[in-house]
């Protein structure tokens, strides 16, 4: 089976397949605005064009998930920036390295604890590893944090197809 998650980061948009054996569906995510993308405007100003950065998210956006990981791995190791952790997080689910993928996640999520796209690829690694329960428990998270939002939050569209995503990955 093939995992496919589609995620905007800023203006990102990235298709990661991956033989994820224990992955049925596919799955969608978006990703603009609050914390993360702030704290990535922010990293920006220090990011030009032809920085590793740029590369990285160009490499991810083209699917080398193996390059965007050698680039984005060491600027999210030991950054306070969620969308390098998000990144590399992603980079690292498209290469089948789940366990780097979950930790990338949860530092995003620990950085920007609201985010809901850190935890939909905490979601994602569980299915990836056939853990039923945990994304179950990480979807049940997520609707929670949907229903106390009631679409009135500045993250309700992210929740909104967080929740959705995670639910078709789930089949």
């Amino acid at each position: 089976m093939r995992l496919h998650c589609l995620f905007f980061a800023a203006g990102l948009a990235i298709t990661l397949p991956a033989t994820l054996a224990s992955a049925q569906s596919t799955v969608g995510t978006s990703f603009a605005g609050d914390t993360a993308t702030t704290v990535a405007a922010s990293y920006a100003i220090y990011a030009p064009a032809g920085s590793d950065y740029a590369r990285g998210r160009a490499a991810l956006t083209k699917g080398d998930y193996s390059r965007a990981v050698t680039l984005l791995t060491p600027l999210a190791d030991g950054s306070m920036n969620p969308e390098l952790h998000l990144l590399a997080g992603y980079a690292r689910l498209g290469t089948g390295a789940l366990d780097q993928a979950e930790s990338h996640f949860s530092r995003a999520s620990g950085l920007a604890a609201r985010d809901p796209v850190a935890r939909l690829g905490l979601g994602l690694v569980a299915v990836a590893r056939g853990d039923r329960v945990a994304a179950q428990g990480m979807l049940a998270e997520l609707e929670r944090a949907q229903s106390a939002c009631d679409g009135a939050c500045r993250d309700a569209a992210k929740m909104d197809k967080a929740v959705d995503s995670l639910r078709r990955a789930l089949g």
